[in-house]
């Protein structure tokens, strides 16, 4: 992934979370606690365990403008990669199932 940006690289702020039940009200709740008190520029979640339209409804309630995902394979996986898009541009530039 590369990174154009108008931020100083000293501003950058990145929070990464191996989660746990990334579909529940908990989850969602704890994460935009997170968001409100850190401020992240871009969020990685790691093992978030779902996929497709459960995936979907979770990413628009988390508030940042675009996204990149790797969908879990059944009951394992998942990384999603979220951020402003208007503080930041990022480009996939390769991806795979396993990272």
């Amino acid at each position: 992934m590369t990174t154009t940006t108008a931020l100083d690289s000293q501003d950058t702020r990145i929070l990464v979370w191996n989660t746990q039940g990334a579909g529940s009200s908990a989850f969602l709740n704890t994460l935009k606690e997170h968001i409100r008190m850190q401020r992240p520029h871009i969020l990685v979640l790691l093992e978030t365990h779902i996929s497709g339209a459960t995936a979907d409804k979770v990413y628009n309630k988390i508030g940042l403008s675009r996204q990149y995902r790797v969908d879990a394979r059944g009951q394992s996986g998942g990384i999603w990669v979220l951020w402003a898009d208007d503080l930041l541009h990022l480009t996939v530039r390769e991806s795979q199932p396993n990272f």
